[in-house]
């Protein structure tokens, strides 16, 4: 049985699915995307069935400065200059007006 684990969220018209492990990642879906998981299926199966590790990155950045960012996309776990909890609160802020 596979020991990792995720939340999933819906926020405005959003589907946010955060990842337990270290080297996994955080995914914004938005509701209306065709790719984004769809929990009336049967057909999730595992854990990965709610990853789509071909979307861009949400945020780009570049030594302490964010370079690019976008609605929809995944944020991974790995931290750079700016460490990856804070592209995290950016990325909800700008997006969805979460103050973290």
């Amino acid at each position: 049985s596979e020991s990792r684990s995720a939340f999933r969220m819906i926020i405005k018209d959003y589907q946010l699915i955060e990842f337990s492990d270290t080297g996994d990642a955080f995914y914004a879906y938005k509701l209306s995307n065709p790719i984004a998981p769809n929990f009336n299926d049967l057909e999730i199966n595992s854990i990965n069935d709610l990853k789509n590790s071909s979307m861009k990155m949400l945020v780009y950045r570049r030594g302490y400065e964010f370079v690019r960012n976008y609605p929809e996309g995944r944020l991974s776990h790995r931290d750079g200059d700016i460490i990856w909890e804070d592209c995290f609160a950016f990325w909800l802020n700008k997006y969805l007006g979460v103050n973290v």
